[in-house]
């Protein structure tokens, strides 16, 4: 257990006080439900009742000290130090709480990709001798292609500033590479501020979270405060094929980051051609100069993008790419490869436009069959389910309609709503609906089995089973 002096916490900080007794902190959240005795508990900025109702639960429950935004608070028995900057005050109190960090930290952001580039960061550094880890929307990812999926350590795409530094200063005394999903909501809030990064990445541009930034204009400026996190000199990698890519360079130029391209029209990592195939795609690279020519056991162009985005962001720390590229592999459950002699690919597409994109995208790589075996979650969107369907049924050869997480809700149901008029098969049982789907499959035969990626369950009524597609599929 982590335990410090608040008067050193406060001072490292930079937080004024008046206060007279020092006390041991031995917890710092922005939770109110997870305080405990000796907490230091950071109060959210809301309407004032609302801030004190979480002031006085978090009291209640142990805290021993508040900072707070500033206001007129009641008096709740513990101090309450009042700040101008409530996500300042946060990212500089997590830091002084938890203050050690891995030396070499990468930062990716993009309206795509971020979790695959900061996967194949974190793999390509493992096939170099160096042990990495990466932090983002699947948790925690270890060494080659192991995950932490615990609540503990799997939470948002950029985990808020106090829990990216308790996981940084957890890992830092084994790890000394880190690779971190930047997405536009952490990078607004100042989640990571006081990370020190080595090199940054920029992987594309499309319109996401308008719920959050309001105007495509807010959402691209909290993008571009990612070339506010390092110094000048550091690699900046930014995609040559994205219509704001001349705004990029003029701001790389500003900071004077190193600025390396890569795409299509890219000088730095040009791509020559990419031929998808029924194994992956055959890739050629002007890397640097020097061309490149490789086998990419990785299904989508898209997919190369978020490779070379990690190769552009990785170019002073490894000298011989091509002879880790065949250990690569995806994301698990994304389009993820499962060990067999047949084309299996488990991928997380569980709503309409996911689908339809993973099936366009395995359609591009030329199969003679493309066999595909879902079904849908139950107490969900009911309104998807026809509309999956269709999808299904228009771009397959086949399907085989499953059980997904029916959990409460009536399976046959579900699957009878997917169905519709269409001529599938229906199996119930998952494992034996992927049974048939491998057996159905020939050589140059492509099997999606979608919905469920990376998890490692299936809900039925209110019991969570053991399952998980990929080791299925590799079973089988």
């Amino acid at each position: 257990m982590t335990t410090k002096s608040l008067f050193n916490i406060l001072e490292k900080a930079n937080i004024k006080h008046n206060l007279q007794e020092d006390i041991q902190i031995d917890n710092l959240t922005d939770d109110s439900r997870k305080v405990s005795q000796n907490s230091l508990f950071l109060a959210p900025n809301l309407e004032i009742s609302k801030t004190e109702s979480f002031i006085k639960m978090a009291v209640q429950k142990g805290a021993k000290i508040v900072i707070a935004p500033k206001n007129n608070y009641s008096d709740f028995g513990v101090p309450i130090i009042q700040v101008e900057d409530d996500k300042i005050a946060k990212m500089h109190v997590a830091k002084a709480m938890y203050p050690k960090q891995p030396e070499n930290v990468y930062a990716v952001t993009g309206s795509n990709g971020k979790t695959s580039t900061a996967h194949f960061i974190r793999q390509m550094l493992y096939f170099t001798g160096i042990k990495a880890i990466s932090i983002g929307t699947l948790g925690v990812g270890y060494d080659e292609n192991n995950y932490d999926l615990s609540k503990e350590n799997a939470s948002l795409t950029t985990p808020g500033a106090i829990d990216l530094h308790r996981i940084l200063d957890s890992l830092a005394d084994n790890y000394n590479y880190a690779a971190l999903e930047a997405s536009s909501h952490g990078l607004d809030q100042h989640r990571l501020d006081m990370v020190k990064v080595k090199a940054v990445g920029f992987t594309n541009f499309t319109q996401d979270h308008l719920d959050y930034h309001k105007t495509m204009g807010e959402y691209f400026a909290a993008k571009m405060r990612i070339f506010d996190l390092v110094q000048k000199g550091s690699i900046a990698a930014v995609n040559s094929d994205i219509a704001q890519f001349n705004e990029i360079v003029a701001k790389t130029s500003q900071k004077q980051l190193q600025l390396i391209d890569f795409g299509y029209k890219a000088k730095a990592i040009k791509i020559i051609s990419c031929i998808p195939n029924i194994k992956g795609m055959a890739v050629e690279l002007e890397y640097f100069g020097k061309k490149m020519s490789f086998e990419l056991s990785l299904v989508g162009d898209f997919q190369l993008y978020n490779f070379i985005t990690a190769l552009a962001m990785l170019a002073n720390d490894i000298n011989n790419p091509e002879d880790i590229i065949p250990k690569l592999s995806p994301v698990p459950g994304r389009m993820q490869k499962v060990n067999s002699s047949k084309n299996i690919y488990v991928d997380y597409a569980h709503t309409p436009d996911a689908l339809e994109k993973a099936l366009k995208v395995i359609k591009d790589h030329k199969p003679n069959k493309i066999i595909t075996v879902f079904g849908c979650g139950g107490e969900r969107d009911a309104l998807k389910r026809p509309i999956m369907g269709d999808i299904a049924a228009k771009l397959s050869d086949a399907v085989i309609v499953t059980d997904d997480n029916p959990r409460s809700e009536d399976a046959a149901s579900i699957r009878k709503q997917v169905i519709g008029s269409h001529k599938f098969i229906e199996i119930a049982d998952r494992k034996l609906a992927i049974q048939e789907a491998v057996s159905m499959a020939g050589v140059n035969d492509i099997v999606l089995i979608a919905g469920k990626g990376h998890e490692k369950y299936q809900i039925i009524g209110d019991t969570k089973l053991d399952f998980d597609d990929v080791k299925i599929a590799e079973e089988i």
